[in-house]
């Protein structure tokens, strides 16, 4: 027995305001899964500085992931700020702390082995442009 569909039942509003939202954790995750591959990719494919194949500088050091993980730690908690009381202010500390973490990792470019330095300049671009995209304000 077929169930009937009634046109008069009032149907649920899938265009609310938490579908905004839920868009919002999407960019978010797929930012957060990007910038962390990339991250994992600088720090698996650096050289120990006394190397001599070590032609990129000190990127096997492990100064900069500690430099980058302070800025994600920052991004991350102005996410959940954001998530938590999506304001104006909270939205500028989200995309000022988001901006600050792409900056240190494209300060990092250079420790990107050669075959990967397109896909990382890629997700750097394309990070930015998402989270300048952002319509966390509005």
């Amino acid at each position: 027995m077929k169930k009937r569909i009634n046109i008069n039942e009032e149907q649920p509003n899938y265009f609310n305001n938490n579908h905004k939202k839920n868009i919002m954790r999407t960019k978010n995750t797929k930012f957060f899964v990007v910038s962390c591959c990339v991250a994992l990719t600088v720090l698996f494919s650096g050289c120990s500085k006394d190397s001599p194949l070590n032609v990129l500088g000190g990127c096997g050091t492990g100064n900069w992931v500690q430099q980058a993980e302070s800025d994600l730690t920052n991004w991350n908690a102005a996410v959940t700020d954001y998530a938590n009381d999506p304001t104006p202010a909270n939205c500028a500390k989200y995309k000022s702390a988001g901006k600050n973490y792409i900056d240190v990792l494209s300060s990092f470019a250079s420790c990107v082995p050669g075959a990967d330095k397109n896909e990382f300049n890629e997700a750097v671009k394309e990070a930015k442009k998402e989270l300048d995209e952002s319509e966390c304000g509005s």
